[in-house]
C-alpha cells in the first residue's frame, strides 16, 4: 500500500491491485526514485544500497519480471540490482544479472559458472541444510561460515530480522509468544532479533550465527597465511568434504573445527 497527500487530502494512491508495469506507477517511480535517490546520497548510504524487483520470479513470471526491471533499471544506475532467484534459466538469459540463489540451489550456479557468487535462505531451506530454524542444532546455523568460506561467497542475504507480524502482515504479534509469524513459517525464519526496553535483544541464533561469520574470517586469515587449496585440504582432511549438505554435525565437531582453524593460524606465524 502507498499512500501520499493529494489534492484530496492523505490517500491511498496504490496498492496490490496495481499493475507492477502500468504507466500509472511507472510515472510514480519516475517521480519516486530521484527523490529516493537524492536522501539516500544525503546519507551517505549510496555504496551500500541494493534495489531488487521480485522474489524468486520463476519461468512463468519472466515477462512481467523483465517489464518491471525496465521501468526502474534507468532510473537506479551505478546501483546493484539483486534478486532471489533459484531459476537457472533467469540468469543464463541475462534478466538477472546479480542472482541470489538459495543454498538449496547454488551449487547448479556455481557448476554452470557464477561470478560474484551470493546465497541466502529462508524458510524453505531446512532438513539438511543450514539455518537459524528453532529445531536445528545450532551447529547447523555455525556451520555457514565455513560454507561462505568454502564457495568464495561475497554476500548473504536472509529473511528476516524483526518480523513481528503474521503472514502477509494482517496482524501483529508477541515474538516472546508465537515463533511462526501465526503459524505460516518455521519457528525463527522470521525473526532473530526480540524486541526489548532499550533497542533489540539479540537471539542465541544470532549469536551463534556472528561466531560463524568469525569462523569465515579466520579461514580467510589462515588461507592468506598457507593458501586457499590448503586450507580446504585441511577441513577435509579433519572433517570430510564439507558442502551446503554435508559437514560435520553437533557442538564438538564445531569447536574442534575451530580449534583446527586457530592452532594452524598459531603455527603459521
Amino acid at each position: 500500500k502507498i499512500t501520499a497527500i493529494t489534492e484530496n487530502g492523505y490517500e491511498r494512491i496504490f496498492g496490490w491491485d496495481t499493475c507492477a508495469s502500468s504507466e500509472e506507477y511507472a510515472q510514480f517511480l519516475r517521480c519516486f526514485l530521484p527523490q529516493l535517490i537524492e536522501i539516500i546520497k544525503s546519507e551517505g548510504i549510496e555504496h551500500n544500497t541494493f534495489f531488487h524487483v521480485s522474489d524468486e520470479p520463476n519461468a512463468e513470471q519472466l515477462d512481467s519480471y523483465s517489464k518491471a526491471k525496465g521501468i526502474i533499471s534507468p532510473l537506479l544506475k551505478g546501483f546493484p540490482i539483486i534478486d532471489a532467484l533459484s531459476d537457472y534459466e533467469f540468469y543464463r538469459n541475462g534478466a538477472v544479472a546479480r542472482p541470489i540463489p538459495g543454498t538449496s540451489k547454488i551449487e547448479d550456479f556455481i557448476e554452470h559458472g557464477f561470478e560474484h557468487p551470493w546465497t541466502y535462505y529462508s524458510c524453505s531451506q531446512g532438513g539438511t541444510l543450514s539455518n537459524r530454524f528453532f529445531g536445528m542444532p545450532l551447529s547447523a546455523t555455525r556451520i555457514l561460515g565455513t560454507q561462505l568460506f568454502k564457495y568464495d561467497i561475497e554476500g548473504f542475504l536472509q529473511w528476516g530480522f524483526n518480523f513481528y507480524n503474521s503472514q502477509y502482515s494482517l496482524q501483529s504479534i508477541n515474538p516472546y509468544m508465537v515463533t511462526d509469524a501465526g503459524g505460516a513459517f518455521p519457528s525463527g525464519d522470521a525473526f532473530t532479533v526480540y524486541p526489548g526496553e532499550n533497542g533489540a535483544i539479540e537471539s542465541l541464533r544470532s549469536v551463534v550465527f556472528y561466531e560463524g561469520l568469525q569462523d569465515m574470517r579466520a579461514l580467510r586469515l589462515l588461507s592468506d597465511k598457507i593458501g586457499k587449496k590448503k586450507t580446504l585440504d585441511l577441513l577435509k582432511k579433519n572433517f570430510g568434504n564439507i558442502t551446503f549438505r554435508q559437514y560435520p554435525r553437533g557442538t564438538e565437531n564445531m569447536l574442534r573445527l575451530r580449534e583446527v582453524i586457530n592452532c594452524n593460524i598459531a603455527s603459521s606465524i
